[in-house]
């Protein structure tokens, strides 16, 4: 009995050793738990508490898909946001990792000059199209695409990282955009390839989402005035579809999405309108016209655009399109408050060049807009792989002026802007290595005349 008793506590000492090196002080778990921590970090293998994420990724991994810029770090739900002028601005990216097919959230360390990327989504082929958002708490959201079901997924940072699926019924991996209403819920505009459709898609509560489709290709009797409508030999003969270059925004609560028929080379506006049924119209179009061999030439537009409620400083709110003029290689806006619509061209490509007089290119190649209090900045370029800036603002008669100078930057794999206080912010990723440059624009060359 005694040998029996003197080995039972032998046992009963090493359990306690084992739970003290398992707990800390007070008997609190001593191990991290995920849900404390914050966006950039993480809990590690015996780590007690959490820890920056530092996903080390060559740059030449490396695919940029969006930018956006907070007032400041995300902060909990039972928290207020409260930004001030002063208050320093956060700077998130959304990336694709190449080589092992993998969704990454990078934010912007001013100390070390440089961006500390996480995972988001490791299950292969996500996020080689991507959209970032923000909710009112400062908190990313991300839609994006699954390149091996062909799938269209969402990424929300509350408590961790919140995964969901917003369609996997056929092939909508494609031409995405996302926008955030004032209840913080998500909406998504996408192309469903295998119908040659435009879909829509709108978050509820518990990660469920409500898809719908907004314009079929092949409805016999399209939503929209006959006058509008394409041809149906036109439809049959190309067979390409809606929903190209999408871009969704919320205009008064109702959301709008702007996007290309391929099979009629037209840029559309999708409006949803009362009992959930949605209202099509056209924004830019031209009249199908022959060539001198006979042959029928529909001259495309919009197969890039952008679409978002703008409030003027006078307070007069208002639809903007910006969108690519491909026939005549332009830039153009299109300006709709109340029922009147009006068209403007913001870059028509022409560049001065001493002492040959002036060059032609064509413009509005990936268009990147940011909205500032006064501006809105329009980034895009031309078929040479110049980066265009176009400043675009409201002048004393109401109407729109504009200003564009070309970017003095290297040839990119990808370039993006967003603003803050109307400061401009750019990314661009050289074609070449990846490198990743990151500035704020002097801005003198686009104000001096305003």
């Amino acid at each position: 009995m005694r040998r029996r008793t003197t080995k039972w506590r032998a046992v009963a000492i090493f359990a306690l050793i084992g739970l003290l090196s398992c707990n800390g002080a007070g008997g609190e778990q001593a191990s991290c738990d995920p849900k404390t921590c914050t966006i950039g970090t993480h809990c590690v293998e015996q780590s007690t508490t959490c820890v920056r994420w530092d996903v080390r990724v060559d740059a030449d991994d490396l695919q940029i898909t969006d930018f956006v810029i907070a007032d400041g770090p995300p902060t909990k739900a039972s928290a207020e946001v409260v930004t001030t002028s002063e208050s320093e601005p956060q700077f998130y990216i959304t990336a694709y990792r190449k080589v092992t097919g993998d969704l990454l959230l990078g934010i912007y360390d001013r100390v070390d000059e440089r961006f500390y990327f996480q995972n988001v989504d490791q299950r292969g082929n996500a996020g080689r199209t991507a959209k970032l958002a923000l909710d009112s708490k400062a908190s990313p959201m991300i839609a994006y695409s699954n390149d091996t079901g062909s799938s269209l997924h969402f990424a929300h940072f509350s408590d961790g990282w919140q995964l969901s699926t917003i369609d996997a019924t056929a092939d909508v991996s494609h031409d995405i955009s996302l926008t955030v209403d004032s209840k913080d819920y998500a909406h998504v505009a996408y192309r469903d390839a295998t119908h040659g459709m435009l879909r829509y898609a709108r978050q509820q509560a518990n990660s469920y989402w409500q898809n719908a489709v907004v314009d079929n290709a092949n409805d016999a009797s399209p939503p929209m005035p006959a006058s509008e409508q394409c041809d149906e030999q036109r439809r049959l003969e190309t067979r390409r579809g809606v929903g190209y270059g999408t871009s969704i925004d919320i205009y008064g609560g109702i959301p709008i999405i702007s996007y290309h028929d391929a099979d009629c080379a037209t840029l559309r506006m999708a409006t949803l309108g009362a009992e959930e049924s949605w209202e099509i119209s056209t924004i830019g179009q031209y009249p199908p016209s022959a060539d001198r061999y006979g042959h029928i030439i529909y001259r495309p537009v919009g197969r890039f655009s952008r679409i978002f409620d703008y409030q003027t400083p006078q307070n007069a709110g208002g639809i903007v399109v910006i969108f690519n003029d491909a026939w005549r290689g332009n830039l153009d806006v299109m300006t709709q408050m109340g029922e009147i619509r009006t068209r403007y061209i913001v870059d028509d490509g022409v560049i001065p060049r001493e002492p040959w007089g002036a060059s032609k290119s064509v413009v509005a190649q990936d268009i990147v807009v940011a909205v500032g209090q006064r501006n809105i900045w329009i980034l895009h370029s031309n078929l040479d792989e110049n980066l265009r800036l176009t400043r675009l603002w409201q002048g004393e008669d109401l109407t729109l002026d504009a200003k564009t100078h070309t970017l003095n930057r290297p040839t990119a794999r990808s370039a993006v802007i967003a603003t803050h206080a109307d400061n401009v912010y750019l990314i661009v990723q050289d074609k070449k290595d990846g490198r990743i440059q990151f500035s704020q624009l002097d801005l003198s060359a686009w104000l001096d005349e305003s």
